[in-house]
Parts: structure tokens; C-alpha cells; sequence
């Protein structure tokens, strides 16, 4: 397989997301807010592109609750 090919030059990375589980855990705006604030914290070390964001919901006990995958890269490291 030709890895150039499917490279694009970066590696992605991923993290995932959710709120406390109990009261609010189903609101996305605070999800959000999470997120930016982890990418913000990230960026500090140098800057994050990010590739996608996924939003995907688990049926628990307690309710529906999100979870965001943020899929990113680190600029520097594209060959």
C-alpha cells in the first residue's frame, strides 16, 4: 500500500469529550465550551488543526449524554 498516498503528510491525533455524568450532562453548548477550552489549553504548547469533530450520543441510566470526538494535528509535525 502506498502510504503517501493516504498520509496527506500529518498524523491524526483524537480525543474525546463528555460532561460529568448527573445534571446537565446532555448540554451540548457546554460540550462545546469544553472542547474549545481544551483545544485552547493545547494551543499553548503550539498550534492544533483541527480536522473534524464528531458528536455521537451513549444511551446510559441517567439519560442521553454526548460526547465529542475532536479528530487534530499538530502542524509542525507534516512532513
Amino acid at each position: 500500500m502506498d502510504g503517501e498516498r493516504y498520509s496527506q503528510g500529518y498524523r491524526c491525533r483524537h480525543f474525546s469529550l463528555a460532561l460529568p455524568e448527573g445534571e446537565g450532562q446532555d448540554r451540548v453548548q457546554n460540550l462545546l465550551r469544553n472542547v474549545a477550552d481544551t483545544l485552547d489549553e493545547m494551543e499553548k504548547d503550539g498550534p492544533v488543526g483541527v480536522m473534524d469533530l464528531v458528536l455521537h450520543y451513549d444511551l446510559e441510566s441517567g439519560g442521553m449524554r454526548p460526547h465529542l470526538t475532536v479528530y487534530f494535528y499538530f502542524p509542525e509535525e507534516a512532513s
